[in-house]
């Protein structure tokens, strides 16, 4: 995990918030425990919610998790415009067993989509997706992050040096950015910079 350290970096800078940079922080520090066992015992599962909600940060938290547990998985992220997955991530190509994770499942049209699930149940493959809707398989674990989730991770990002985004910022914040917590740290960013040049006139 990259963890800030430079005195005077911005920890809200992309390098600090990208998926796999910083964990999905749950209340329950059990709870991604808990999520992987449902979705090892559905066979697969989809994390559910709006843009920038965390469905990524926690597909990497899981992605993770699943490996150090010694399951073999495979991951990929489609971004606009992908709208088919590389051959070697094909299910006919990948072994029987195995998870098959895809970030940006809504990328895929919707016959690829069809397709792949039915490939993966064919092949015992282990399906994992993010998505903005439900497709009507494995565990559905849907994401509506509150003030209280903000809050854990705008800490943990200013763990390490100057609190300048403080838990009476995020209120207004969250207001206006809505459901999009990428957004709101972005939001953050601006707000840190602002406050640490006026600290340091």
């Amino acid at each position: 995990m990259i963890v800030p350290t430079e005195p005077g970096r911005n920890p809200f800078s992309t390098c600090w918030i990208r998926p796999g940079a910083c964990p999905y922080l749950c209340a329950d520090q059990g709870q991604l425990e808990s999520w992987s066992g449902l979705l090892e015992e559905a066979g697969g599962g989809q994390l559910v919610g709006p843009h920038g909600v965390g469905k990524s940060t926690l597909m990497a938290s899981l992605v993770e998790l699943l490996q150090k547990g010694g399951q073999p998985i495979q991951h990929c992220r489609l971004l606009a415009g992908q709208h088919r997955l590389p051959g070697t991530l094909q299910p006919g190509n990948l072994p029987i067993g195995c998870w098959l994770a895809i970030d940006g499942f809504e990328q895929l049209s919707a016959w690829r989509r069809r397709g792949t699930i039915k490939s993966c149940r064919r092949r015992g493959i282990r399906l994992l997706v993010t998505s903005h809707r439900a497709f009507g398989f494995g565990h559905v674990i849907q994401l509506q992050p509150g003030l209280a989730t903000v809050g854990r991770v705008v800490d943990f990002l200013q763990r390490r040096g100057p609190q300048l985004v403080t838990a009476s910022d995020l209120g207004g914040l969250l207001v206006s950015h809505g459901d999009d917590i990428r957004e709101l740290l972005f939001a953050c960013y601006d707000l840190y910079e602002r406050r640490q040049r006026a600290a340091g006139e």
